[in-house]
């Protein structure tokens, strides 16, 4: 017994920190609820394809969730709440899933026939390449369909809308893109937790009423104001950046300015995000302080401003992290109160995740809180390690360099899992590139502030602040302009595997909560560790006698990947249209998880074209000199794959579980081993399916 208290109490003093955040009743809970929602996904696709009880299972699940939810936010045991929080997780999502699944049915049974809908504009009309998009509240529809009132859906247009404005529209719901390949897009998931429904393509607007409630009126006369600084900027980069960072508008961004500041690692500056709220309350606090009012009205007004812009922009991740953190620490500071960054955090992540629980799954929810979290659980380990300088000036500027470094890499590392899932990438450029970017962001930001401003005190000034803002904007493209020099700004990398993830989260976590003298032992164990486990899979996968055919679901292509016992890929395609793109992008989306593995071979046939695509106009991943090309005739495509299995034999066929909505649909296709293409009509929808094949000794 001594024995054991001793170990105990050896580990609370090399492990202070975690037993700190242990404490924090909010992290817990967003720690509980995601594990529930994670836990629900395993089985949430069976209640969505085979339950024929929609609606009694959807108010049981709605019951037991709006329970347990409540009882686990005002209980005061707290192991108790945690396991209430895991069960409202595990009760939200499904909830949520059902709740969507059953409305894209409506909408799939709706998509192609004409529908009027009637109600307001909620966004102003944003201009597309070939189409003007708006947001749009439904209140009813004729013929009526009860599912749509209430709901938003992205309206295309071929002509501007006034923001607010009541209209009577004809037109039809166009149906989003469901995932039907293992790691492919779900478009209709992705709008949901946007809180769009579908898209919906004008064909006439019948009606218009221009209404002009307070908030409208104050949002549009905002915008306009805003939108004529902007507009006074000479560079038509400099306007698209500040459209995209200040209005959430990206729609200006060019594909060039795009692709540079993501291979620069300092895309996530083009977005709205904590520090671009962090600059609005900074710079309401800087003129609020030089007005005598009282502390309390100061602190009331900066929030208000901050809370308008949330409404204003919309509700994202990101900002609704800022914004709930920032109201807590303002009203924690009026109140006397003590807080904890990390409190706050997870109090913003539990809100998050119980209005939209499948933003959990979704990229920017992952990038925004991981980063954040990253950033306050390494910055302090990283900070320690800085080197100490005699000189004062010149030790304050060390500091502030190591500050912007030590951001930098604590957000790399914390977001690198959820980059090499979701695309495959990561910036080494980034890690020093943003130590320009942030700051040359910054003070453009504060400029183009102070020019909004000025513009209503002193117009004189404003040309002044315009100009300095714009070679700030210089600066930041200059230094994103770097990657396309540099040929090795961006690496591409295979998804790390569940366990590598898990290690390597639980190694974060411990080394931010150790003390400092054990720190880098722990650093070095964790690395063997993942280096270990790295190999293990590495030997696993290659000492495998299997073979593993995936077939692919698509509408204008038949293709078919074969890996084999040494990780190498032959792509087997049918493209039956001009386009190769489609095909690409699947295919590529695919690979990036296949770890220990690479193409080398593809064989080929174009019903349309004949030919095999000149190989600088495939996307990137294709262009590899190691990848060798072979053209057949449809004919002998199957054949060329029956002569590759013919040592092997069929040991197991299973689909991946993707939310496909027809229960007929999960039915796997007739399937003999050998065939790889289509053996029914083309209309026929299939699954993606994998079969494994075992060499014959």
């Amino acid at each position: 017994m001594n024995f054991t208290r001793n170990y105990f109490q050896t580990v609370k003093s090399l492990l202070p920190d975690i037993l700190l955040w242990l404490r924090f009743p909010a992290l817990l809970s967003w720690c509980a609820l995601s594990s529930g929602i994670v836990l629900s996904g395993f089985f949430v696709i069976y209640l969505i394809n085979y339950s024929e009880t929609y609606n009694s299972l959807y108010i049981i699940l709605k019951s037991a969730a709006t329970i347990s939810l409540t009882l686990a936010l005002f209980l005061k045991n707290n192991i108790t709440r945690q396991i209430l929080f895991v069960i409202s997780g595990a009760l939200l999502y499904p909830l949520y899933m059902i709740k969507s699944d059953n409305l894209y049915k409506v909408v799939e049974r709706r998509w192609s026939n004409p529908v009027t809908i009637h109600g307001a504009a909620l966004s102003p009309s944003l201009p597309n390449p070939d189409n003007i998009r708006f947001l749009f509240r439904i209140d009813s529809t004729t013929p009526p369909i009860r599912e749509f009132n209430n709901k938003v859906v992205q309206c295309i247009s071929s002509v501007r809308v006034p923001q607010g404005a009541s209209l009577d529209i004809l037109g039809t719901i166009r149906l989003p893109g469901r995932q039907r390949n293992a790691y492919e897009f779900d478009e209709y998931r992705y709008l949901q937790s946007n809180g769009i429904m579908a898209s919906f393509k004008i064909d006439t607007i019948l009606t218009t009423t221009t209404r002009t409630s307070l908030f409208t009126s104050l949002s549009s006369g905002f915008r306009a104001s805003v939108s004529s600084i902007i507009n006074k900027f000479t560079n038509q980069d400099h306007r698209a950046i500040l459209y995209a960072v200040f209005l959430g508008e990206p729609q200006y961004l060019s594909s060039y300015l795009k692709d540079v500041f993501r291979n620069s690692g300092t895309y996530h500056i083009l977005s709205i995000s904590g520090l671009h709220a962090a600059m609005l309350l900074a710079m309401c606090y800087f003129f609020l302080n030089a007005i005598p009012i009282p502390p309390v009205m100061r602190h009331g007004i900066a929030l208000g401003v901050l809370w308008s812009y949330q409404l204003f922009i919309g509700f994202i991740p990101c900002l609704f992290r800022a914004t709930i953190m920032s109201t807590i620490f303002i009203l924690a500071y009026v109140l006397q109160k003590k807080n904890y960054t990390i409190q706050a955090l997870g109090i913003a992540g539990t809100a998050w995740l119980c209005i939209s629980p499948d933003s959990l799954f979704q990229a920017g929810y992952q990038l925004s809180f991981a980063a954040t979290l990253g950033i306050l659980l390494l910055c302090p380990v990283f900070d320690a390690c800085k080197p100490s300088v005699k000189n004062r000036h010149l030790d304050f500027l060390v500091a502030k360099l190591a500050l912007s470094f030590n951001v930098s890499l604590a957000g790399t590392l914390s977001t690198l899992p959820v980059l090499l899932y979701h695309f495959g990438t990561f910036s080494v450029l980034g890690l020093l590139s943003n130590i320009v970017a942030v700051p040359a962001m910054s003070c453009s930001m504060w400029l183009f502030f102070t020019s909004i401003i000025s513009s209503l005190i002193v117009p004189w000034a404003v040309p002044f602040c315009i100009g300095a803002s714009a070679w700030f904007l210089d600066i930041l493209v200059k230094c994103a302009e770097i990657s396309t020099i540099l040929p090795f700004s961006s690496i591409s990398l295979s998804s790390l595997s569940t366990l590598l993830t898990v290690l390597f989260a639980a190694g974060t976590i411990l080394i931010a909560g150790a003390v400092k003298k054990i720190r880098l032992q722990l650093t070095v164990l964790f690395l063997m560790l993942l280096s270990c486990c790295a190999g293990i899979e590495w030997i696993v996968a290659h000492k495998s006698n299997c073979l593993v055919m995936s077939r692919f679901d698509l509408d204008d292509a038949e293709m078919t990947a074969l890996r084999d016992e040494h990780g190498i890929i032959t792509l087997y395609v049918a493209n039956h249209s001009k386009s190769d793109f489609r095909w690409q992008r699947i295919f590529t989306s695919w690979e990036r998880h296949q770890r220990f593995a690479s193409l080398k071979k593809i064989i080929y046939t174009n019903t349309t074209r004949k030919r095999f695509p000149d190989r600088s106009q495939l996307m990137t991943p294709f262009r590899a000199s190691t990848i060798s090309f072979t053209f057949v005739d449809m004919n002998d495509l199957s054949d060329s794959i029956k002569t590759r299995l013919h040592q092997y034999k069929q040991v197991s066929v299973h689909n991946v579980h993707l939310p496909i909505t027809s229960s007929d649909a999960l039915k796997l296709p007739a399937f003999s081993g050998t065939s790889a293409f289509r053996e029914t009509s083309p209309n026929k929808r299939q699954v993606f399916v994998e079969t494994s094949f075992r060499r014959i000794r």
